[in-house]
């Protein structure tokens, strides 16, 4: 099947992944300030009505998956060091070690396995799963994949980062996209976010929600699994509220707004996507493993030489940014080293 891709790099922060008329874009860039005034309105509305209340964890992540030993140890002990509580981690039909990488932090109470043995596609049934049985356990719960690592550009502890946003029920953190850097095979003794470093210059105008429990969720599916919007009942009448973005803009209509003093440099916050990693690691392993959503005709594109390529060619850039956690995150991983220095 033949794919195309066509990007608009036009943006000063943001690549588009298609071409929007530029009729239409001046159209939502008018009419944009009047949905805000009315989501503002909702808002109000929607604080007023809720209350805060204190859960049992701070942050936690719901992440469904499928074969993933090869990131899992590395992806669970990274969030754990930016400061996320618990995880709650759906097991999709996995036929790897799954078990024995996720044991020690099971016993340590700090992941709640869910086996879930629903055939593709999966991942939405599994967030509502976890809406029905986990939103009050959590202030903020972000929902992504074990491709994706939460990095704060600024903040050391993630929390201290949402601190900032608690008044506001949804925050999209934007993708940065990160290709193979070169790399024909995965050099499995060197971590993911050690050896994939050449990325996309700009964000994708794509990135994955984070909710603040206090409010309550539209209902999950494809079309709002990027952009998780809140709702609230108006005379009887379910309306929803889109979620912002770290800036305090609505993300609606595909307007990714930053504010008139905002370059790409003032973010705080980004999602590195691995979504690629090296040539083998995706036409062999990915390919071959599939996932949670990678079924039918979507399913067909993003696993396709063309998904690959989109990304490989836009990588004109290198982010170091989440290597500011890299050595304590080896000696997390590396307990011996931590057994070295205790002889000393």
């Amino acid at each position: 099947m033949k794919i195309k891709y066509v990007l608009n790099r036009e943006n000063k922060a943001f690549v588009f992944d298609g071409n929007v008329n530029p009729l239409v874009r001046l159209i939502v860039r008018a009419g944009i300030p009047i949905f805000d005034f009315w989501w503002g309105v909702l808002l109000i509305i929607l604080r007023y009505r809720t209350k805060r209340v204190q859960r049992k964890y701070y942050f936690s992540i719901c992440a469904i998956f499928k074969d993933e030993s090869l990131s899992l140890k590395e992806w669970v002990e990274y969030h754990l060091l930016i400061g996320v509580d618990h995880f709650y981690l759906y097991n999709n039909l996995s036929s790897d070690n799954f078990v024995e990488i996720l044991a020690p932090y099971i016993e340590k109470g700090v992941v709640t396995l869910i086996n879930w043995p629903i055939h593709p596609p999966s991942q939405v049934p599994a967030y509502q799963h976890f809406h029905d049985n986990y939103w009050n356990s959590s202030q903020w719960v972000a929902f992504i994949d074990l491709d994706e690592y939460i990095c704060p550009r600024k903040k050391d502890n993630i929390k201290n980062w949402f601190a900032n946003y608690e008044n506001y029920p949804s925050v999209v953190m934007y993708w940065k996209q990160f290709g193979s850097s070169g790399r024909v095979e995965h050099d499995k003794n060197q971590l993911i976010i050690e050896q994939y470093l050449h990325c996309w210059d700009k964000f994708y105008d794509c990135g994955k929600s984070a909710f603040n429990t206090r409010f309550d969720a539209h209902a999950f599916s494809e079309k709002n699994v990027h952009e998780l919007p809140a709702k609230i009942y108006f005379f009887s009448k379910k309306l929803l509220i889109p979620p912002i973005n770290e800036f305090k803009k609505f993300v609606r209509f595909k307007c990714h707004r930053l504010g008139f003093l905002n370059t790409k440099e003032k973010f705080t916050i980004q999602i590195n996507h691995y979504g690629t990693k090296s040539y083998l690691e995706f036409f062999l392993s990915k390919r071959n493993r599939g996932g949670p959503t990678l079924v039918g005709e979507e399913g067909a594109r993003l696993l396709s030489a063309h998904a690959f390529e989109f990304v490989q060619r836009y990588c004109v850039s290198a982010d170091y940014t989440i290597q500011r956690f890299l050595v304590h995150l080896k000696i997390n991983m590396q307990k011996e080293i931590k057994n070295y220095y205790e002889q000393e």
